[in-house]
């Protein structure tokens, strides 16, 4: 998504090197899916502990704050 890329350090997201690798391994490995990065991992179990209806507005606050920024 353009404008997302770059919204804070390269440990939240990892760059598209460590996210190619990590998809890599995780297919030779047999995984369904896989998280490069600590803010899809963090996204993944705060979308799974907290309820819909606290998640999903969080999720779309914190998406417009990202696109503001580019």
């Amino acid at each position: 998504m353009p404008g997302l890329w770059g919204g804070g350090p390269d440990a939240l997201w990892g760059t598209p090197e460590q996210q190619d690798r990590v998809a890599v391994e995780g297919m030779v490995h047999g995984r369904r899916s896989v998280l490069p990065g600590l803010l899809p991992k963090v996204a993944m179990v705060a979308g799974r502990a907290a309820p819909r209806s606290v998640s999903l507005p969080a999720f779309r606050l914190l998406g417009s704050r990202l696109v503001e920024r580019a």
